[in-house]
C-alpha cells in the first residue's frame, strides 16, 4: 500500500511541470498591463512605459504564448472602452488596472507595480487569469532594493521576466540570457528606453524630441510604428489639418522648427581625428622648432540630417491656407547656418598646453579629411606622451579619436 502511494506521489510530481507548462500554450494570449507607479516623480513617469515595453519584449522573445503589445491592446479597444480605460488609468490602483486589462481580448494579464522607496525601487509582477478572474500567485515576482542603474540597464526587469517565464514552464536553459547582468543596455533595452522617452516627449508636446528618440528605436516595430503614427498627426491629409485653423497649424509648425533648430545647434557637429598619424615638417635647427600636423575630419551628424529630412517632407505636405513665407524662409536657412568653432590643444604628459589653434567648422570642408598644422613647436617640449584635446562650441558635439584608421575620403 505504501509503495502504491509513493508511486502515485512520484507520478504526480513528474507530470506537474508538464501540466503547468501546458496551461501556457501558443493558443493562449497574454498582455502586460500598464504599471502602477508609487512615489515616482513626475519627470520619471516614462519608466512605466519602459518597464511595460521591456517585459512585453521579453515575453515576445521567450514565451510560446501570443503576446499582445500595448499598441495592439489599445487598437482593439472600442471608443467606449477607451473612455472607460482612461477613467481606470486615472485612478492608480491595482483593481482598476485589472479592470482595464480585462477589456482586452486576452487569457492572461501580467499586472505590474513599481514603487520608489527612498533611493531604491521595488518591482512586483503577478499573473492574472482573466477568465477565472483570479490571481495566479505561483507566477509572480517581487524584488526590492533595485538601484536606478539596474532599472535603467534592464537587468532588474529581465530578472522579473525570468521568474515569470520559468514559473510558466519555460526551460531554464532557454532563459539564460535574462540572468546576465550588465551595465550596458542591450538592443531591446535601448529600444524600449527610447520608445518610453519618446512617448514622454510626445505627451509633453515636444514632437522633435519624440522623433529623436523614436528614430533611435526605428529598427524596433513599436518604434517604427510610432514614427508613422506621430508623422500622421502633423502630416497632410489627416483630420487634424482640417480641424485646426491655419493660424494654429502655423503656430504648431513654428514650435516644431524652433525645437528642431535648438536640437540641431547642439548636436549637428561630429569631429574625428587620428593621433596615430601625428607627423612633423619644417624643422628649424637654429630655433629648435618644428611644425606638427595630424588629420581630422568634420562631419554633420547623420541623425540630425535624417530628422530634418523627415520633418521637411511632412512640412512640405502640410496644407497651408495662408502665406507662410517667413516660416518657409526660416526652414530654408536652418541647415545653411551650421557653424561652430573647434579648438585643438596639444598637451604634454602633465597636462600643460604646448600649442593650441582654433578653426571654424565651415572652413574645414565637410566630410573631407583636413590637416591641422601647429606651427613652431619647441622640440624640447616633444615627448612620447603628447595628446590632443578637442573642444567645440557645439554643446553636444561628438568628438572621437579613431586611432589607426585613416579618416575622410
Amino acid at each position: 500500500m505504501k509503495r502504491k502511494i509513493l508511486i502515485q506521489i512520484i507520478f504526480v510530481l513528474c507530470i506537474f511541470p508538464v501540466i503547468a507548462a501546458t496551461k501556457y500554450t501558443s493558443k493562449k494570449k497574454i498582455v502586460v498591463n500598464y504599471p502602477v507607479l508609487n512615489n515616482v516623480a513626475a519627470e520619471d513617469m516614462w519608466i512605466a512605459d519602459f518597464v511595460q515595453g521591456l517585459l512585453t519584449t521579453d515575453l515576445q522573445n521567450y514565451s510560446v504564448m501570443s503576446v499582445i503589445d500595448r499598441a495592439a491592446a489599445e487598437s482593439i479597444l472600442s471608443e467606449q472602452k477607451k473612455a472607460e480605460a482612461s477613467a481606470y488609468l486615472s485612478n492608480n490602483s491595482f483593481e482598476n488596472y485589472f479592470n482595464y486589462a480585462n477589456m482586452v481580448d486576452t487569457d492572461y494579464i501580467v499586472v505590474v507595480e513599481l514603487s520608489k522607496l527612498e533611493d531604491f525601487y521595488k518591482l512586483s509582477c503577478v499573473l492574472k487569469d482573466k477568465k477565472a478572474n483570479k490571481v495566479i500567485q505561483d507566477v509572480s515576482h517581487s524584488s526590492g532594493n533595485i538601484s536606478y542603474a539596474d532599472l535603467l540597464n534592464g537587468s532588474a526587469i529581465h530578472l522579473a521576466s525570468y521568474d515569470l517565464l520559468l514559473a510558466m514552464g519555460e526551460k531554464q536553459s532557454k532563459l539564460a540570457n535574462l540572468q546576465i547582468k550588465s551595465d550596458k543596455k542591450d538592443a531591446d533595452v535601448e529600444a524600449n528606453y527610447n520608445i518610453a522617452k519618446g512617448l514622454q516627449s510626445q505627451k509633453a508636446g515636444n514632437i522633435v524630441e519624440a522623433f529623436i528618440h523614436f528614430f533611435k528605436a526605428e529598427n524596433n516595430k513599436t518604434g517604427s510604428d510610432l514614427i508613422a503614427k506621430v508623422s500622421r498627426t502633423i502630416g497632410a491629409g489627416e483630420v487634424r489639418d482640417s480641424v485646426l485653423n491655419d493660424l494654429a497649424l502655423y503656430d504648431e509648425w513654428t514650435k516644431i522648427w524652433n525645437d528642431y533648430k535648438e536640437y540641431q545647434n547642439a548636436n549637428w557637429l561630429q569631429v574625428f581625428y587620428c593621433p596615430d598619424f601625428l607627423d612633423y615638417e619644417n624643422i628649424n635647427y637654429d630655433k629648435e622648432t618644428v611644425d606638427l600636423k595630424f588629420p581630422y575630419s568634420v562631419c554633420v551628424n547623420p541623425e540630425v540630417i535624417n530628422l530634418y529630412n523627415h520633418l521637411y517632407a511632412l512640412y512640405s505636405k502640410t496644407s497651408k491656407a495662408g502665406k507662410w513665407n517667413e516660416l518657409d524662409m526660416t526652414v530654408y536657412y536652418i541647415q545653411l547656418s551650421l557653424d561652430a568653432e573647434i579648438s585643438f590643444e596639444l598637451l604634454d604628459a602633465q597636462g600643460k598646453t604646448i600649442a593650441q589653434k582654433s578653426v571654424k567648422a565651415s572652413d574645414s570642408g565637410m566630410n573631407n579629411a583636413q590637416m591641422l598644422v601647429l606651427k613652431s613647436i619647441k622640440t624640447t617640449a616633444l615627448t612620447d606622451d603628447l595628446h590632443i584635446n578637442i573642444t567645440t562650441s557645439c554643446s553636444q558635439a561628438l568628438v572621437k579619436s579613431v586611432p589607426g584608421i585613416k579618416i575622410g575620403k
